[in-house]
């Protein structure tokens, strides 16, 4: 492909684990709830000048193992199976060596497979969202973008979503062995609460990083979320 150009295709699958409680599921759990999640993601980006584009195509499906109970026996927790396929289309722009911005549009159908009868999730989920990325000093480089989400679901019963979003990853190169990094997001939860079809989710997350040695790092996070559990007006933090 011409210079800085390029294709690339990724695919993934592997056992997951939720810390404990943390989407609502079932308070008589002995352990926690895990489940297998597959992903694949297709693309390409294409450099015109100045201007950069990237498509890209996903899917994932994620299936969920029954979880043991303390009193004896398990729960089922298929109902919270999903596929998802979706697609994205991101435009950037370079303002200098150090500086871009960028537009991105996302689309995302979401389809429950074990879905208790009259409780499918199913949801179509799109964004836009635009931003820079760069240098802001030699020692700090960020990206950060802001944007507009909405979520429809097919049941009335769901409430939908529609309002602002972002996302936003600093890096701070405090000393030639310290970094510090703050990352802030907004997304969707598979909700663990029959009741509930998804949790809306603000993340920030604070990590710092130690390089004693040029083979060795150390590092430590600290993670702030807030869950809301929309259907039921519930929030957990």
């Amino acid at each position: 492909l011409p210079s800085r150009s390029a294709v690339f295709a990724n695919a993934s699958f592997g056992r997951q684990i939720e810390p404990r409680s943390s989407v609502g599921t079932t308070l008589a759990a002995d352990e926690p709830v895990s489940f297998d999640l597959a992903q694949a993601r297709v693309g390409a980006d294409l450099a015109l000048g100045a201007l950069t584009v990237r498509p890209a195509l996903s899917w994932e499906q994620t299936d969920y193992a029954d979880v043991a109970l303390t009193g004896g026996g398990s729960a089922d927790m298929s109902f919270r199976d999903a596929r998802r396929i979706g697609g994205d289309l991101a435009l950037g722009y370079q303002l200098s060596g150090l500086v871009s911005t960028f537009t991105e549009v996302s689309y995302t159908a979401s389809k429950s497979l074990n879905a208790l009868a009259g409780a499918e999730r199913d949801a179509d989920d799109w964004s836009v969202i635009a931003g820079v990325r760069g240098e802001v000093t030699p020692l700090v480089s960020a990206e950060v973008a802001v944007g507009y989400r909405n979520r429809n679901y097919d049941l009335a019963r769901y409430r939908d979503f529609a309002g602002f979003t972002y996302r936003a990853d600093v890096e701070w190169y405090a000393t030639p062995l310290v970094t510090f990094r703050l990352q802030a997001s907004q997304s969707f939860l598979n909700s663990g609460n029959s009741q509930v079809a998804g949790i809306l989710q603000n993340r920030i997350g604070l990590t710092g990083y130690y390089d004693p040695l040029r083979n060795l790092r150390l590092s430590a996070t600290a993670t702030y979320e807030r869950n809301a559990f929309r259907d039921t007006d519930t929030r957990t933090s």
